[in-house]
């Protein structure tokens, strides 16, 4: 018996880390930020910039593998260069990744009338504060994937741009 002791608690506390990291890459608690975003821009300038290879966002069952994400960045020295340069981890790279893909994608649901649904993927409603966020900041993936596009968010002067919004009953 006292092998099989051994071997759990062996086993168990090498799982732990791999719990951690599990929980760890929850995108639906990451809080996103504008300091976050500039920083995401940077990096994925820099890789764009540098020809590494980003990670592949498809897990096997057609979900985001932010697992997968990262252990792509891990194994890129040019990915972790980039990240080191712009100020992050490749943890904070796939989480700000992961949060931001799922208010957007929830933003746009609700914008299009499909309130309470969620898309394919994605089990929980990301916090309010993230949809915002991405309802704003939009444009952050085309500015990343443009070599030389300034990382920080163009000013907005504190209102939305709702003119791509449908109007209702026609009103302007």
């Amino acid at each position: 018996m006292y092998p099989r002791r051994l071997i759990l608690t062996v086993l168990s506390c090498g799982m732990l880390p791999c719990l951690a990291l599990a929980q760890a890459l929850d995108a639906s608690s990451y809080a996103l930020t504008s300091a976050a975003a500039e920083q995401f821009v940077r990096a994925t300038q820099q890789m764009v910039a540098s020809g590494a290879s980003g990670p592949s966002m498809q897990g096997g069952n057609g979900t985001m593998d932010l697992a997968g994400m990262k252990a792509q960045l891990d194994g890129n020295p040019a990915a972790q260069q980039a990240l080191r340069a712009a100020g992050m981890t490749s943890t904070d790279y796939v989480l700000f990744l992961g949060a931001a893909m799922q208010g957007a994608m929830v933003g746009q649901m609700e914008q299009a009338g499909l309130r309470g649904m969620l898309p394919p993927g994605i089990t929980q409603r990301p916090p309010q504060g993230n949809i915002d966020f991405m309802k704003d900041n939009m444009e952050i993936f085309t500015r990343a994937m443009t070599p030389g596009a300034t990382s920080a968010a163009p000013p907005r002067g504190g209102q939305r741009d709702e003119a791509a919004l449908p109007v209702a009953g026609g009103a302007a």
